[in-house]
């Protein structure tokens, strides 16, 4: 029953439709054979007779063992039966010619057709595989920065070093709290991601890092963890580019648009990676703290500048207007503040996409790859390899010799 359900005929009909074969084991054992083989010698009995005693090799000249038979495989064999009886061909013998065909080759044939479909198999998975460790790649990209990404992905620490100057802008969404208390959570992670999504696109286009978002909290720095001379320039367009923007993004339910309050300031940075298993990317230092200070002694609709960042920015001649601000208490004493007004291009009290000579134009360009997206979506978006702007460890960096006292802000991505 095996053997038909293999090759689809009896061992009878198989004995028919071969009549001259013989089929052996290796001790040539005969197991099976074809009608005529039978006729012309009725002495042969299955699982008795062997090989030789029924056949003679004559070509080729080799031993008639099992092992020449198998380093012969692919060539053509002479053999001729002993002992016939049949009146028709009287006393001449009776020649066989033909190939031996091994278990073992049919075996290997199967082999090889399984190896085959391995291959294939592997092939994709291995296709799988490096489109798994694209997504990896870029998402291990966007959450860290360049440079510290490739150190992690060699496996090596990645050192803290000191940024000699920084700029870093804290933002936060006014009456928050009461906004939550009022809404579903739902509609508040609707609010929150598309705010967010439109201060990605501005922190894009001016080329800051996002450090973190926690809550209605959104952090951003320029000049880690790479050098810029225009760090401050790039954070206070972002600061301008930011309050813009928050006009267009409502409270649920309602039509009034959301208002935050933003504090900027310049200053050493020290910064690097805390955790292993889920790596952060971690800014310390005073500089830190002072602009979530300058944050919450805000006003909404306001850019709360401090004066070292204020100079920084002027050095470029692009920010024209700065008002007092007033002082404030730190923890080393009393800072003298500023609201920044305008830039060159435009007013925190431009509308979106209205902006005076500037801010429209500055971001149209790279608005318009972003308009199909849906800010509810969290979606994977390949379009090619992952960008790596070559981001080396700037040589200014000096080692651990920030000065952390007082700092009470740990900013974390």
């Amino acid at each position: 029953m095996k053997f038909k359900e293999q090759c689809g005929l009896s061992l009878n009909e198989f004995a028919i439709i071969f009549p001259y074969h013989i089929c052996f084991s290796k001790e040539f054992q005969i197991l099976h054979h074809g009608v005529f083989i039978k006729k012309y010698v009725p002495s042969v009995r299955c699982g008795i007779t062997l090989l030789t005693d029924i056949v003679q090799l004559i070509y080729p000249n080799t031993p008639f063992t099992y092992e020449s038979l198998l380093a012969f495989l692919n060539n053509i064999f002479v053999l001729t039966l002993n002992d016939t009886i049949d009146s028709e061909i009287g006393s001449q013998p009776i020649v066989l010619k033909g190939c031996f065909i091994s278990k073992m080759h049919d075996l290997f044939l199967v082999f090889c057709e399984k190896l085959e479909e391995q291959k294939s198999s592997l092939k994709k998975l291995t296709e799988k595989a490096t489109i798994e460790k694209y997504r990896s790649e870029k998402l291990l990209y966007e959450l860290l920065p360049p440079f510290v990404a490739k150190i992690l992905r060699r496996g090596e620490t990645v050192q803290a070093h000191e940024y000699t100057e920084a700029t870093v802008l804290f933002s936060d969404i006014v009456k928050f709290t009461k906004i939550c208390a009022a809404c579903a959570p739902y509609d508040v992670f609707n609010m929150l991601n598309e705010l967010y999504t439109k201060f990605d696109r501005i922190a894009k286009i001016n080329d800051v890092y996002k450090v973190e978002t926690i809550g209605d909290a959104y952090v951003v720095a320029s000049g880690v963890p790479t050098q810029c001379a225009d760090h401050s320039e790039r954070i206070l367009n972002m600061a301008i580019g930011m309050q813009i923007e928050v006009k267009s993004v409502k409270r649920p339910g309602t039509d009034i648009p959301l208002e935050i309050r933003v504090g900027v300031h310049t200053g050493p940075v020290f910064a690097g990676v805390v955790g292993f298993k889920m790596p952060r990317y971690c800014l310390f230092g005073r500089t830190v703290s002072v602009a979530r200070k300058l944050e919450s002694n805000g006003m909404p609709r306001r850019i709360h500048v401090s004066e070292t960042a204020k100079n920084s920015a002027l050095q470029t001649n692009k920010f024209l207007k700065f008002v007092d601000g007033g002082v404030i208490e730190i923890d080393v004493g009393r800072m003298r503040t500023y609201f920044l007004e305008k830039n060159v291009n435009g007013t925190i009290t431009a509308e979106p996409g209205q902006s005076i000579d500037g801010y429209f134009e500055l971001y149209k360009a790279i608005k318009n790859s972003f308009e199909n997206e849906s800010p509810c979506k969290i979606t994977i978006i390949e379009t090619g390899k992952v960008e790596q702007r070559p981001s080396p460890i700037p040589s200014a960096l000096r080692p651990a010799k920030a000065d952390l006292q007082g700092s009470s802000a740990c900013a974390v991505i």
